[in-house]
């Protein structure tokens, strides 16, 4: 093989690197470069974390019914997953059942312990199931100023977001709005809470509450253009002129 075989074989290796590289980063270089892509991608993140939990807590269910384990011993961490795991296959009264377990056992043999998560996750439970008066019961004995406090410094909004579209989900708007509006309260605001603030003014209905849908929209779309449907609810809702005798408030 003389040189000028030898240099269109190295050629061609290299070219072929230079393709297996790019290939191997183009999934990296599409969500730097291409709007979307990164949130697209956490979403999926997030999509497997909750299926993976989904399926931790069938599998701790399935253990525990299936071998008779006997759950004597366990802690109130322990009845704490096994009433989550009860709520993802439907089954509400064994989960309040083992949450009030996991409750009352932390009270009487845990010095140190987060009697609010337990709190929380029942609430998701009930929640996740349909059960919004039962929801708003049970976030009736979570600390106010625990909420505030998520609220103002941790950017945490999944209890606001649980209460108020759970009023929301009862038709009580205007409960839903004082809610949501607690997420004002926060520099950083969630969009999806923003939303269904705006969606709560919309859906109560007349002049006043139309502008203050728009107001809490156009927020939203100042910062992300193509957050949901807010483009097209803007557009509908400025066309909109409604009387004034129309007025809900």
């Amino acid at each position: 093989m003389n040189w000028f075989e030898l240099s269109i074989v190295l050629g061609i290796i290299l070219l072929l690197a230079v393709i297996a590289l790019f290939v191997w980063q183009f999934p990296k270089f599409r969500k730097q470069l291409i709007p979307g892509e990164k949130k697209k991608a956490k979403s999926e993140v997030e999509k497997k974390k909750e299926r993976a939990r989904e399926l931790y807590y069938r599998r701790l269910y399935e253990e525990v019914t299936k071998f008779n384990i006997s759950i004597d011993d366990l802690d109130y961490e322990g009845f704490q997953m096994l009433a989550d795991s009860h709520g993802k296959i439907g089954n509400k009264e064994e989960a309040l059942k083992l949450y009030a377990i996991a409750l009352n056992k932390a009270e009487q043999h845990e010095e140190d312990f987060e009697k609010n998560t337990i709190i929380k996750d029942k609430a998701r439970t009930l929640f996740q199931m349909g059960f919004y008066d039962d929801t708003i019961e049970t976030l009736r004995a979570y600390p106010n100023e625990l909420l505030n406090e998520e609220i103002m410094f941790h950017d945490d909004y999944a209890v606001v977001s649980m209460l108020g579209n759970s009023f929301l989900k009862l038709g009580e708007y205007n409960a839903a709005i004082e809610t949501f509006r607690r997420a004002d309260k926060s520099k950083n605001f969630s969009k999806e809470v923003l939303y269904a603030l705006a969606n709560a003014y919309e859906t109560k209905g007349g002049k006043q509450n139309t502008e203050n849908a728009v107001k809490y929209y156009e927020r939203i779309h100042e910062v992300d253009r193509g957050f949901s449907d807010v483009s097209k609810k803007l557009k509908q809702l400025r066309s909109i002129q409604p009387d004034e005798d129309s007025d809900n408030d």
